[in-house]
């Protein structure tokens, strides 16, 4: 009998409700790369909300501000129409440089990411 009342309790105690959880925020995805020569490409996307968790994990992030700074100069990348959650900005705009420092920052609604960099300085092969 205690045995049966202890396991019980453990069950009771191990057993969750799921209107009791809390909804965790969704989050933002960035995806990008600076490469010299090269326009740049930020892709956006988000976390989805429980209740949509078997529609696939990502979701596109739309009407979102993305912004590049470098050099005391800001560069805003523009949505891509044929490709929702993708911006642009042509290398003739925004030239990257090997050594330089760049930030991004991302704002949709209220949520904001930022994030830092420095272009790696090309490697030379001295030897084989």
């Amino acid at each position: 009998m205690k045995k049966a009342i202890l396991l019980c309790a453990a069950l009771y105690v191990g057993c969750s409700n799921p209107t009791e959880v809390e909804n965790p925020e969704q989050t933002i995805i960035v995806t990008g790369y600076l490469s010299p020569g090269a326009d740049t490409e930020v892709t956006l996307r988000q976390t989805l909300p429980p209740e949509r968790y078997y529609d696939g994990l990502e979701d596109t992030l739309l009407n979102a501000t993305v912004q590049i700074s470098t050099l005391g100069e800001i560069f805003a990348l523009t949505p891509d129409a044929a490709d929702p959650g993708l911006f642009r900005i042509p290398e003739e705009i925004m030239t990257i440089v090997e050594g330089q420092t760049y930030e991004l920052l991302v704002a949709q609604g209220g949520r904001q990411v930022h994030a830092r960099t420095t272009v790696p300085v090309k490697s030379t092969v001295t030897r084989i």
